[in-house]
């Protein structure tokens, strides 16, 4: 709650991110929202996500952010789950569309781990992006997701765009990003099918810089 308030804590990527990663099919679901400030910056993005569930254990909180959801882009469908599980099997992406998470608690890995576990392969995220998260306490879980083939890098924000690097510092808290295989081939795919920028040099939408972690 407090670097959402502040603006200056770990949401500011994920938003970013957000912003920059999202289409018009995917689908957002939000565990420990929070304030809301993640996902009322998801409906609100120039290409807003098809759907966004909230999972929360706070009735007052989810109903307070769905009313605000609903107001503020009114073609978002809104959903609401008791559990990771639930969400991730009711909430199918259609078409094209991609299943993204954002798990806003840092000490809910491991029954994220649980849910990813019992969940479909089919209906797993293609993006779980984890807003303050330490690497190494969380070392169990990661090993857990890279063997059902995903990679976590860290993501951060330089001069305003988003970008992933290697986890340099598995002891500090950082924002970080778990890519399943096919999702980050097709971002790096289309990172490297941007033109190059012109004189007088045009802003990078995203910054990608990635290395095996360690």
């Amino acid at each position: 709650y407090q670097g959402e308030l502040l603006g200056q804590g770990s949401d500011m990527p994920v938003r970013a991110f957000l912003d920059e990663f999202l289409t018009a099919d995917d689908v957002l679901v939000d565990i420990h929202p929070g304030i809301g400030l993640s996902a009322l910056s998801a409906a609100t993005a120039a290409t807003p996500p098809a759907a966004i569930a909230l999972v929360d254990a706070d009735a007052a909180n989810v109903s307070r952010l769905t009313q605000l959801i609903n107001r503020r882009a009114p073609i978002v469908r809104t959903d609401v789950a008791v559990d990771a599980y639930g969400a991730m099997s009711r909430m199918r992406p259609e078409g094209d569309g991609r299943l993204i998470v954002r798990q806003g608690e840092h000490a809910d890995a491991e029954s994220l781990a649980d849910a990813l576990g019992r969940v479909s392969p089919a209906g797993r995220p293609q993006v779980i992006l984890w807003s303050s998260q330490i690497p190494d306490e969380a070392a169990r879980t990661l090993a857990f997701l890279e063997s059902l083939d995903y990679l976590t890098v860290a993501l951060s924000l330089i001069d305003g765009e988003p970008s992933l690097d290697a986890i340099e510092d598995g002891a500090r808290a950082q924002t970080l990003v778990t890519f399943a295989r096919e999702a980050l081939d097709a971002l790096e795919s289309r990172h490297a099918e941007e033109p190059e920028p012109q004189a007088p040099p045009a802003p990078i939408s995203i910054a990608i810089s990635l290395a095996s972690p360690t």
